[in-house]
This record gives structure tokens, sequence and C-alpha cells, in this order.
């Protein structure tokens, strides 16, 4: 269990201090998924990266990972070309896995 920092809370009906003390966890990890439009991916980037991402990374000893999933589908199929480019576009980017599949 990680450390606990305490808080001072009134009593139920109760106004101002009390020397009572109730144990508060403390959050060490965030995780945060979101689902963005394709076409405006990149105009919420940024916006991402300003009000979420910058929160941790202004913070000394905040450890940072993000990741990027990238789904797309397509009922005619891929051609050679094009998995060809996105092969070697993400190659270049450096993608930790970037397959084609048929579908099952």
């Amino acid at each position: 269990m990680g450390r606990v920092a305490q808080r001072r809370l009134p009593p139920p009906g109760a106004q101002g201090d009390t020397d009572t003390l109730t144990a508060v966890a403390t959050k060490k990890q965030f995780y945060g998924t979101i689902s963005l439009d394709p076409v405006k991916a990149k105009i919420h980037f940024p916006t991402i990266m300003d009000e979420v991402v910058q929160q941790f990374t202004a913070k000394l000893g905040v450890n940072v990972r993000i990741s990027a999933e990238i789904e797309a589908n397509s009922q005619e199929g891929f051609n050679e070309s094009m998995r060809r480019t996105v092969k070697e576009n993400c190659n270049i980017l450096k993608f930790s896995s970037a397959e084609f599949e048929e579908e099952s």
C-alpha cells in the first residue's frame, strides 16, 4: 500500500477546523484514453498535450509515456501501394508494431 496523506476534515454538521484526521490515499498513477476523429486528430493532439500531458511533464520526477493506437479497416481492402507506403512510413517513424491483417 502507498503512502497516505493526512487531511483535516470537520465532523458532519460542524464548521471550522478540527483535530479529526482522515486518511486519504495518495494517487500515484494516471491512465487516460480518448477516441479522436481521424480528420480532426491533428487539431486535438496539441490541446491534449497542453491541457493534460504538460501538467505531468512540468513536474520533476513524473514519468510520462504516451502511446498512440491506430486502427483502420476497409471493406475493399488495402492495395499493395498503400500497404507499402504505410509500412515504410511506420518504419521511418519507429512504430513498435504496424501490421495489416485479413479480416477474421
